[in-house]
């Protein structure tokens, strides 16, 4: 959470201090720009592994994780290896398995980098979507202004390590402090 005038931050989610919580009680999940899929499971044994983690019975957690695979337009694939798949339905994978988790916060760091132009807009419209249904917080990481002023409800601009601006999209296109952003709106 941001607090005070000064934008320090805070280590907390939705309101419970996270500094004493151990990484795997917190509720957080990242999908990273890599992806870290399990090379030797199938595309639903991935996202069916958070379930399993969770004590669910193997049927259950089948039927959980296809469902999320339909959710991120992956039907049909369920039974392929990850080395079987494109980087797009890689990605989507990636993002089924965090969402299996049920995070109260989802970090993702750069995870259309590596994407072609179109891809990266399907992804981009997929995540909304994802977003819109079922209002898990989410923080994306990206250097692609574009995609960070398509996706944002706020954003939080670094340069050099420090908070050069903070705010919704429109808020930051009308008044913004930061060098970054006015090199991109010129």
């Amino acid at each position: 959470s941001l607090v005070g005038s000064e934008m320090c931050i805070r280590d907390s989610i939705g309101g419970e201090d996270m500094a004493n919580v151990p990484p795997h009680k917190r509720g957080a999940v990242i999908v990273f720009q890599d992806m870290r899929l399990f090379p030797n499971m199938t595309a639903l044994e991935n996202v069916a592994f958070p379930i399993k983690m969770q004590g669910v019975p193997k049927r259950q957690r089948l039927e959980q994780a296809g469902q999320l695979m339909k959710s991120v337009q992956l039907c049909g694939l369920e039974s392929r290896r990850i080395n079987e798949l494109s980087g797009g339905q890689q990605q989507r994978v990636a993002l089924a398995r965090a969402l299996a988790a049920q995070p109260r916060l989802l970090l993702l760091d750069e995870p259309f980098s590596n994407a072609d132009p179109k891809l990266r807009t399907e992804l981009r419209c997929l995540l909304r979507s994802i977003h819109q249904q079922l209002q898990t917080t989410m923080l994306f990481v990206t250097h692609d202004l574009g995609e960070a002023f398509s996706l944002a409800d706020r954003m939080l601009v670094l340069e050099q390590g420090h908070i050069a601006d903070i705010g919704s999209p429109v808020e930051l296109l009308r008044n913004h402090r930061s060098a970054l952003l006015e090199d991109y709106l010129k």
